[in-house]
């Protein structure tokens, strides 16, 4: 199952996002059947997101509807993905979440699901545009 990134859920929760119509899709598509991996690392990304915004009055309300999604499996952040992703920021210069999203997605079927070209550095990493992955799963 592709791991979801952090892009895809922040432009599903913020209307004002540029990507928001497609994450809305893709939430919607995830919803009626399509399985995605969420990286416990994007949790804790959020919640650094939200303190530094002052927005932690929305943080729980947004990560429990996150998590009741159905189709919707947590990724455990392990000693292995962390060991992945330090390496993944020597090698490929991700930045500090990134490496550990891709690292998770390495860890399971090796494709990610994102905005952020970044990815495609990173061999034996599919990157997936969201809009592609609705091309090919909706209907």
């Amino acid at each position: 199952m592709p791991l979801i990134e952090t892009d895809m859920i922040f432009a599903f929760l913020n209307s004002n996002d540029r990507h928001h119509n497609v994450a809305s899709k893709l939430f919607a598509l995830i919803k009626s059947g399509y399985e995605v991996g969420l990286p416990t690392s994007a949790l804790i990304e959020m919640e650094l997101v939200y303190k530094s915004n002052n927005r932690e009055d929305n943080l729980a309300t947004h990560v429990a509807n996150l998590i009741a999604i159905p189709n919707i499996t947590s990724l455990v952040l392990t000693p292995k993905t962390i060991l992945l992703s330090i390496k993944l920021r020597e090698d490929y210069n991700l930045s500090f979440f990134d490496s550990h999203h891709a690292a998770t997605a390495l860890e399971n079927d090796g494709k990610i699901i994102s905005t952020d070209q970044q990815f495609e550095k990173v061999p034996h990493l599919e990157l997936v545009d969201p809009e592609d992955c609705l091309n090919k799963y909706s209907n």
